[in-house]
């Protein structure tokens, strides 16, 4: 096999035949220089070689489609979500955590997803919160397995687990922190919305998430677990805020088509 190098911002990469550009070490420093730089890495790029190596091409013959999240992404790293009436499913990956972490976290939560989308083509995942056997089987799987075609493996091999470690990543996007004057309760959330009974799941608009009457002793979305009505049964009291309120945003005045027509043209010089 014939092999070229060729530098790319600086950093030496390996040429094969086959065209795909490999990264020859996760990081990369030149003498002379304390911090290694990283060499970034394409989402898109990586899905289509796990796919085709990991998972024989079912997501992208599947239709799968892989991208960037919002920024309100801010407890998940990444989110596989099914589409029942179309039939579609769609990986985000989360700006917002991940853009402190290095190219393997990355490499981990996509193929963390991957797994999942695989599951939800192949219907054996039957464990409530999805990582049940036979996620652990894929999971080992390609964390155990060397295999030659893929060219984005890190030395040290993958290490995807169930759950992230990024605590220190979603604690520095909780900027927004309340307090219950009744039993001390601290909830720490990175969008300024105070806790209510909409933060329950089963919380619906037309309020038909609810299995229960307000008066009934249960928990009226009928999980017992549910810390959000077991905190209005039992505790009842009010969350008081303890950051400062953040700076009002100035909306943007409204402009119509007219006004805006007439700014464009200035002012008129015609006479009457």
């Amino acid at each position: 096999m014939i092999l070229r190098f060729l530098f790319v911002t600086g950093c030496l990469m390996i040429i094969g035949n086959a065209g795909l550009v490999r990264p020859r070490d996760e990081t990369f420093s030149l003498s002379g220089y304390e911090e290694p730089v990283e060499v970034p890495v394409d989402i898109h790029d990586l899905f289509n070689i796990y796919d085709r190596v990991y998972f024989s091409s079912a997501l992208t013959n599947a239709g799968v489609e892989v991208k960037w999240g919002s920024k309100m992404m801010t407890k998940c790293a990444g989110m596989c979500e099914y589409k029942g009436r179309t039939a579609s499913i769609q990986i985000r990956l989360s700006p917002s955590l991940l853009q402190y972490r290095s190219n393997a976290d990355v490499k981990d939560t996509l193929l963390h997803e991957m797994i999942h989308a695989y599951l939800f083509l192949d219907h054996t995942e039957t464990d409530r919160d999805g990582h049940g056997a036979h996620f652990h089987r894929h999971m080992n799987r390609i964390n155990n397995i060397r295999n030659p075609n893929d060219p984005y493996r890190p030395f040290g091999g993958y290490r995807i687990t169930v759950f992230h470690s990024f605590i220190n990543e979603v604690r520095h996007l909780q900027t927004h922190v309340w307090k219950c004057e009744k039993c001390h309760h601290v909830i720490r959330r990175a969008m300024n919305r105070p806790p209510s009974e909409k933060d329950c799941r089963a919380y619906r608009k037309d309020l038909s998430g609810w299995t229960f009457s307000i008066d009934s002793p249960r928990n009226r979305c009928g999980d017992r677990r549910c810390y959000v009505h077991n905190h209005i049964r039992m505790c009842g009291g009010a969350y008081k805020r303890l950051t400062p309120e953040p700076p009002a945003k100035k909306k943007k005045k409204k402009c119509s088509n007219v006004s805006r027509h007439l700014q464009q043209i200035g002012p008129s010089s015609g006479k009457i």
